[in-house]
């Protein structure tokens, strides 16, 4: 399956987990040239032998993490129906943790159901907008971790 664009590069499962009720994190929130995902192998108890070589134990369960920026500008209220959509959907609201299917290059196809959560995020005030009465924020680093 290649990239849909109705899941978007991030699809966020719902209630429970499941995909009833889930959330295609809105394209217009990524800032597309910061966009990372790196689908890593996992060793365990990998080795070298008496000749040198690497005797490798990889595992199937292989975490991912997905790194972007929200674009500039977002003001607080765009940038609480974010936040809103993704708490509504926390499986563990004390660990930030979700379900996602999340679309990766390296194999052009979604892994699906991967547990994942959201580190602090590190917020910064760019200005008020009077004229808009809100205020707005510089890009804001997003990332979602595999377990």
């Amino acid at each position: 399956m290649a990239f849909d664009i109705n899941k978007g590069l991030i699809y966020v499962h719902g209630i429970n987990g499941t995909v009833y009720g889930g959330y295609a994190f809105p394209l217009k929130y990524i800032k597309f040239d910061s966009y990372k995902v790196l689908y890593s192998v996992t060793d365990l108890d990998s080795y070298r032998d008496q000749s040198g070589k690497l005797q490798r134990n990889a595992l199937a369960h292989r975490p991912i993490k997905v790194e972007f920026e929200t674009p500039a500008m977002l003001d607080n209220d765009e940038f609480g129906s974010l936040m809103a959509e993704l708490q509504a959907r926390y499986t563990i609201p004390a660990e930030k943790k979700l379900v996602i299917d999340v679309f990766v290059a390296e194999i052009n196809d979604y892994l699906v159901s991967q547990e994942v959560y959201i580190p602090d995020l590190n917020i910064q005030m760019y200005r008020y907008n009077k004229a808009m009465g809100k205020l707005q924020y510089d890009p804001v680093r997003f990332a979602f971790i595999g377990y």
